[in-house]
């Protein structure tokens, strides 16, 4: 029996590829559920208007930097961590789009001169692709680490809520490094009693006293008598 080591070679290429995707595919489900447990848990406990956003894609999101309330850098405050964390992408796309379209719109210059007036490759042209491409590779850089840090304080936030600060801020690292590390935190922690200072208002305020009925002339007279 004659072996194809070609054969195997890409049945084992084949095989580790749908292996990944699998396991790819069942972290996103697991992420699912219990991201969206923990934050309808969380949300619910906090007297949230619509805790059902735990389980709605880019509106899980919003919930989740609400979630965190506003957060303090120094002198300054992100007052909506959940708009920010569902802007940013959107935004990043929008720019990272306007970047593609102009290096396609360079490179595609520079071939229709070559091709219709005989040029040479145009070393400026060159020039130019590598500097925007350097451009945006620092820009996917920049929005990356933004958007981590965010997460991060938006996660710190939320874990400090159950537990210590340092531990608070450890917890938020790890979540960016560690699949299902966040979601494990969040579902472990939804139901653990809150840190005295950050017991969610919950008292619903007392009705307000209508104010006592004047009483016209006649009718004090008529008591009198």
């Amino acid at each position: 029996m004659i072996i194809n080591t070609g054969e195997l070679f890409m049945t084992g290429i084949i095989s580790v590829y749908m292996i990944a995707i699998l396991v790819g595919f069942g972290i996103a489900i697991a992420d699912y559920i219990l991201r969206g447990i923990s934050l309808y848990t969380i949300a619910k406990r906090e007297g949230r208007e619509y805790p059902w956003l735990a389980f709605v894609p880019f509106a899980r999101k919003y919930l989740q930097g609400e979630l965190a309330g506003v957060i303090v850098l120094k002198d300054r405050k992100i007052k909506n961590p959940g708009i920010w964390l569902v802007a940013m992408p959107f935004i990043a796309g929008i720019v990272s789009s306007i970047f593609y379209g102009i290096l396609c719109a360079i490179t595609f210059g520079i071939l229709i001169s070559m091709d219709y007036m005989a040029t040479d490759f145009s070393v400026g042209g060159v020039f130019g692709i590598l500097v925007l491409i350097f451009i945006m590779l620092v820009w996917t850089l920049v929005y990356n680490a933004a958007y981590k840090l965010l997460y991060v304080l938006v996660d710190k936030q939320i874990f400090g809520k159950f537990t210590s600060e340092n531990m608070a801020v450890i917890h938020a690292v790890l979540s960016v490094f560690l699949p299902l590390y966040e979601v494990i935190c969040l579902f472990v922690m939804r139901n653990k009693a809150y840190n005295a200072d950050q017991e969610p208002s919950m008292e619903v305020p007392l009705p307000i006293a209508p104010p006592p009925v004047q009483e016209s002339e006649e009718h004090k007279d008529d008591k009198d008598e």
